[in-house]
């Protein structure tokens, strides 16, 4: 299952399911620093699971800001699913670019809250 590097706020149980999803997915706290990485994510962008957690999701993939995804992971913050059009995606120290679709959910504790 490669590195089981992690942040505060996910326990073991979540990690497994976060990296048994076929697709990219990163999860972040309030502070939109990452504290999930799947593997997927790291080969869909090239960038290491160690280099991703505990830095900022827009320093990270700075994509994020030109696609405007901010406002939709603070959306996801507040309790709600968002769904994006597809948007061109680019990488440039990685060498990688193309065309993505993110889904933003609230991550939920086992009362509920996000």
């Amino acid at each position: 299952m490669g590195q089981r590097l992690r942040r505060p706020g996910v326990d073991e149980l979540s990690l497994s399911v976060i990296e048994g999803v076929e697709d990219a997915l990163l999860v972040t706290d309030r502070r939109l620093g990452v504290i999930a990485w799947n593997s997927a994510m790291e080969h869909l962008t090239g960038v290491a699971r160690a280099d991703a957690l505990g830095r900022d999701a827009e320093t990270v993939l700075p994509f994020l800001r030109e696609a405007g995804l901010k406002a939709h992971l603070k959306q996801a913050l507040a309790g709600q699913v968002v769904v994006t059009d597809e948007f061109p995606y680019a990488l440039p120290s990685v060498a990688r670019e193309g065309w993505m679709r993110a889904r933003c959910v609230p991550w939920r504790n086992g009362a509920g809250a996000v």
